[in-house]
């Protein structure tokens, strides 16, 4: 068993997810609501925070200062692009076309998603859109 999975790993309650639904940033209530999940005496011997779902990252800021700027976080996006990706290439998809464009519709700027999708995709030229609901 690997160190990571010997340290404590948390995965914070789905009930996050009204905050991004309802665009709800306000870095009081997030952190007040993960502090009410979290028993404040035992933050320090967390290692590792695991962002298991899609709306995650949009908080991730609010797990560092809550955990502490040592505190790791696994990003599970990461492993949802990648399935992504091999799903549209098995349905015909050819990123490597250049010809072809992406665009990517997103609901917050986010450089490390946008790094990201640059890196898996393979192509630079990819157009963000960013929304507000």
């Amino acid at each position: 068993m690997t160190t990571l999975f010997r340290k404590k790993v948390v995965a914070l309650a789905m009930k996050i997810l009204p905050f991004a639904e309802s665009n709800n940033f306000t870095k009081n209530d997030i952190e007040n609501y993960l502090k009410s999940m979290i028993d404040n005496k035992k933050i320090k011997e967390y290692s590792h925070v695991v962002l298991g779902c899609t709306h995650f990252p949009l908080f991730k800021e609010n797990f560092k200062d809550l955990f502490g700027e040592n505190i790791k976080v696994i990003d599970g996006n990461v492993g949802i692009v990648n399935n992504l990706i091999n799903k549209l290439r098995l349905k015909g998809v050819n990123f490597n076309n250049k010809n072809s464009t992406v665009e990517i519709v997103i609901s917050k700027k986010d450089d490390i998603f946008v790094n990201n999708a640059i890196r898996i995709l393979g192509k630079e030229d990819i157009k963000i859109t960013i929304i507000n609901n």
